[in-house]
């Protein structure tokens, strides 16, 4: 006999699918990468849980992708949001599958690269283990799940968002700057114009001084879409922007994908750093034709 799913079963096989979105193969050809970029800073603002779409109409994102380069097709690696971070620093989710607190023993970029992280509302000195504090959450700052940061030396790279104006205009950024706004102005739990409005606020004038950014990259991305689900996820599609002195203004690729081990890999390329031995980092292949 010949067993039929009604309908009904058939949406939930559909939805499961979705729900179970993980890194998506890649597509297209990617450009090669320069021998050279002028590139010796790199600084990523992590915003969370919004379409590409939504994100890209919005005033300050909309001016950062027209003057610099967008990634139409660029995508994250999975749900929820920790992973994904994890992914962005590590090459690898490092079977993490949730937000809950971990402890990781793997190689991550901050290695091999000087860092810092500048998280909104983390407390001044110390190492903050804890989470939350204020709108601050511990599972937006992926460096201090590895055991050679937390409560050691490294740990003093991670300080309050308000270092990053001081440390840009005095020519003090590390080689990687991850810069975590809270949860009120990442998009979180607010509209996404509440998160453009703090770019806004926090990243128009510095941009205004060309001379801060010639060697400076700046990257605007999401963690994750709006919603894992076929009723308002987007594939795990999100917003990526790329702007600075190196980066070819007006230029949209379209035609390839790339994903969060991309933009590591990417990182690690104008660093001069070996892929990690993870499985997203070594089958990873820089971000090209958007460069000068």
């Amino acid at each position: 006999m010949v067993k039929r799913f009604s309908p009904f079963a058939a949406l939930l096989l559909l939805i499961a699918g979705f729900v179970a979105t993980t890194q998506r193969p890649h597509v297209g050809t990617p450009p090669p990468f320069p021998s050279h970029v002028g590139v010796k800073h790199v600084v990523i603002v992590i915003l969370e849980n919004k379409n590409a779409d939504s994100a890209k109409t919005q005033p300050f994102m909309k001016s950062l992708m027209n003057e610099g380069a967008y990634l139409d097709q660029y995508y994250a690696i999975t749900h929820p949001s920790q992973p994904n971070y994890i992914a962005m620093i590590s090459g690898s989710t490092e079977g993490v599958k949730d937000d809950n607190d971990v402890t990781l023993k793997r190689p991550h970029i901050g290695r091999f690269v000087t860092w810092k992280t500048y998280a909104e509302d983390y407390p001044e000195g110390g190492c903050h283990t804890n989470t939350p504090i204020g709108r601050y959450v511990r599972k937006h700052n992926p460096f201090i799940s590895f055991d050679d940061v937390a409560n050691h030396e490294p740990c003093s790279n991670i300080v309050p968002f308000t270092h990053f104006a001081d440390d840009l205009t005095s020519g003090n950024l590390p080689q990687l700057s991850l810069v975590i706004p809270n949860l009120d102005h990442d998009a979180h739990d607010t509209p996404i114009r509440v998160a453009d409005d703090w770019l806004t606020a926090n990243f128009e004038g510095l941009r205004k001084d060309k001379s801060l950014w010639n060697e400076t990259l700046f990257v605007v991305t999401f963690d994750e879409d709006a919603k894992h689900g076929i009723f308002r996820g987007d594939g795990n599609r999100v917003y990526m922007a790329l702007w600075g002195g190196a980066v070819m203004p007006h230029t949209v690729v379209k035609d390839v994908s790339y994903d969060h081990y991309d933009l590591l890999r990417t990182i690690e390329v104008i660093f001069g750093v070996k892929p990690m031995v993870a499985e997203g980092d070594g089958a990873a292949h820089p971000i090209g034709g958007i460069w000068k």
